[in-house]
């Protein structure tokens, strides 16, 4: 690997690209630019291969690449140009301070103030880091230029006026101190701006979170509120139909002892046919419903119940006959009456023992 590169780097292609650039930075030193693009672009790509082996000539090409795309308004390729310098692992800050000054000036061309600021900021960063290098070489125009550039357009930027000379000519020195109270005045406006946003985001978070915080006790309150009523309302149906239960309940048993009272007096009558008008079905309905509170219409309506089926029934409710007095009253055979009591059960859902008890229920229902 070691013979591999060694004989990458000695190879004559990487020589004369290395000497490009060198010449590119003694015409740098003495304030001229260099302006053969062919030859630097050439520089670069051959340098980009073994940019980890030349990290300051591989930036120090693509520097003065993206000042000749300036010159000639290729900003989108300048600024290229420059990212491939600030991204690259050269030790040279003011190279890498320069890029940044030169991308902030693209920015401002292009009315990205807020972002210019930042970048200007990476270029002061870059230079002051470079204070050991430029104190070796504080009488060099490019130093100077760049210097001078953060400085005025800082000002320029944030409209910010100071007492302090500047010029634009390179031959004039910018001290370094006019550089820090420049930064320091930016960072100062910048937290300013920061701090007024901060509060307002803030005041909008707490105010957000005090509207929510009112809706939810407002929804709350609204909630209990409802409940309330449904709560209010539900024992006030239940009052209701407690009272219901209990008149019914009331009504149920009077109707009881009413009805037991007219079939016990039906049983101990001596004439039960004539007393009920027994041969005419029509009267005898009209007697049954009047006195055991429509206990033939019922059993019509609920049990489907025939002429046959509801005098069987009548004569169930009235208790204490056996089947053979039933089918004397009926004149049908007891075989017929156990046969009829077995159908009438079956239509209303209940025994023949339970016959009387289920027809008892029918008359107080």
């Amino acid at each position: 690997m070691a013979i591999a590169l060694a004989c990458l780097t000695s190879c004559s292609a990487v020589q004369e690209a290395r000497g490009v650039v060198a010449s590119a930075d003694s015409l740098w030193e003495e304030g001229v630019r260099y302006d053969d693009s062919a030859t630097i672009v050439k520089a670069a790509a051959t340098l980009r291969h073994i940019r980890f082996v030349f990290p300051t000539d591989y930036a120090h090409a693509n520097y003065y690449y993206g000042c000749i795309l300036r010159d000639r308004a290729h900003h989108a390729q300048a600024m290229q140009a420059y990212l491939r310098v600030v991204h690259s692992r050269t030790q040279d800050h003011a190279c890498k301070g320069n890029a940044y000054s030169n991308m902030a000036s693209i920015c401002r061309l292009a009315n990205e103030r807020d972002l210019a600021c930042e970048i200007y900021l990476k270029s002061a960063d870059e230079f002051l880091a470079a204070e050991s290098e430029f104190l070796l070489a504080e009488d060099t125009v490019a130093y100077y230029h760049a210097l001078n550039n953060i400085v005025v357009d800082l000002m320029e930027v944030h409209n910010c006026i100071q007492s302090i000379a500047l010029t634009d000519k390179p031959q004039e020195r910018c001290t370094q101190e006019d550089l820090v109270d420049a930064i320091h005045l930016l960072r100062q406006q910048l937290h300013q701006v920061s701090d007024i946003l901060l509060l307002w985001l803030v005041i909008v978070v707490f105010a957000t979170i005090g509207v929510v915080l009112i809706a939810l006790i407002v929804k709350r309150k609204r909630q209990h509120q409802v409940i309330k009523q449904q709560l209010e309302r539900a024992q006030k149906e239940n009052i209701v139909l407690s009272n219901l239960h209990k008149q019914n309940a009331q009504r149920k048993e009077i109707a009881l002892n009413e009805i037991q009272s007219y079939c016990n007096s039906l049983n101990n009558s001596q004439n039960l046919k004539e007393e009920l008008s027994w041969n005419n079905y029509d009267a005898l309905c009209d007697i049954i419903n009047r006195r055991m509170y429509g206990l033939a219409e019922k059993l019509k309506v609920l049990g489907s119940l025939n002429e046959r089926e509801i005098r069987l029934c009548i004569l169930v409710l009235i208790g204490n006959l056996r089947d053979k007095e039933m089918a004397d009253i009926l004149c049908y055979s007891n075989k017929s009456i156990r046969s009829i009591k077995r159908i009438v059960a079956k239509k209303l859902g209940t025994t023949s023992r339970n016959l009387r008890a289920e027809i008892l229920d029918i008359a107080v229902y």
